[in-house]
């Protein structure tokens, strides 16, 4: 432990005791500051206040780290709230999804089955069309063999001719 100015090879420690772990912090920084040889202190260096602000950066480092803890379970737990709404709210948009769904095929099914009725309406009205068409036929032949030969059919004659013409063709169809 040489003078006040010592270079680098002049410390009065080594790197192994940087290294060693058991020598305390306190006692490096006072080896450095303190001249061994003749117990003076120099002006260069003073440990105790660079050692105040590493404890006041400790504590304040530590205040900063309980804030953030704080800070990161309140987070996580409004993001946990926050997850659980989001689930009910999906939870509800599917439901409604389904019903919708479900409401959409009963609504398939009943287009379906009136689609089916107005089918078969469209066949029957058809058939209907065709004896109508075969009844106006006959009513038109008597009418012309009324106008053809009116002395020889009576209207009751007519009448009759008429209704059977028209079970015949009924019948036929």
């Amino acid at each position: 432990m040489r003078g006040k100015h010592a270079g680098l090879s002049d410390l009065p420690f080594t790197l192994e005791d940087l290294e060693d772990e058991s020598v305390p912090l306190s006692s490096l920084l006072h080896a450095i500051a303190v001249d061994e040889q003749d117990g003076l202190q120099p002006d260069i260096f003073d440990p105790s206040s660079l050692i105040e602000k590493f404890k006041a950066a400790d504590k304040a480092i530590s205040s900063v780290c309980a804030g953030l803890e704080k800070k990161i379970a309140r987070q996580s737990g409004e993001l946990r709230e926050s997850e659980d709404k989001h689930g009910v709210i999906v939870g509800k948009q599917d439901t409604v999804f389904k019903s919708i769904f479900e409401d959409f095929r009963s609504l398939d099914a009943k287009i379906n089955m009136v689609g089916n009725t107005a089918v078969q309406i469209g066949n029957r009205l058809e058939s209907i069309e065709r004896y109508r068409s075969r009844a106006l036929e006959a009513v038109q032949m008597v009418e012309e063999f009324q106008v053809s030969f009116p002395c020889l059919i009576a209207l009751p004659f007519a009448l009759h001719l008429l209704t059977r013409g028209c079970q015949c063709l009924f019948l036929s169809s």
